[in-house]
C-alpha cells in the first residue's frame, strides 16, 4: 500500500488549505524520484541488487510503523510519509530491473515487463 492514499489526511491535519495539502503531498515523491535514481545508479555500478532492494524496504518499513505508532504529533508523521514514499518507490526500479536481468530469455522478458 502507498501512502498516496493517505498522505493528503495526515497532511490536512498540519492546518494547511486543500490547495496547500495537495502541494505538500509533491515533495515527499520529489525526494523518492532521487533516492530512486540513486539505488539504480549505485546498484548498476556496484552489479548488486539485494542490498538496495532491503535498504528501501527497511526505509518503507520504518515510516509505515511510524505512521501506524505515532498519532499526535502531525509533523513527524509528515517526516514518515517521506520514509515511506522514499522506502517503496525508491526499491521499485532495481526490483523490476532485478526480475529482468535474471531471467534466461532476456530479450522476451524485458518485453513482457513493459506491459
Amino acid at each position: 500500500m502507498n501512502a498516496a492514499y493517505f498522505a493528503p489526511s495526515i497532511i490536512q491535519g498540519l492546518g494547511y488549505s486543500s490547495i496547500e495539502t495537495q502541494l505538500h503531498t509533491v515533495p515527499p515523491y520529489a525526494c523518492a524520484v532521487v533516492l530512486g535514481m540513486i539505488f539504480a545508479i549505485a546498484s548498476d555500478r556496484f552489479r548488486h541488487r539485494y542490498s538496495f532492494v532491503m535498504l528501501g524496504g527497511a526505509l518503507a518499513v520504518a515510516g509505515f510503523l511510524v505512521l501506524l505508532v505515532v498519532r499526535k504529533h502531525n509533523h513527524l508523521r509528515y517526516g514518515a510519509i517521506f520514509m515511506a514514499c522514499m522506502g517503496v518507490n525508491s526499491s521499485l526500479p532495481v526490483t523490476i530491473s532485478w526480475v529482468s536481468m535474471n531471467r534466461e530469455y532476456q530479450n522476451l522478458s524485458r518485453a513482457f515487463l513493459s506491459l
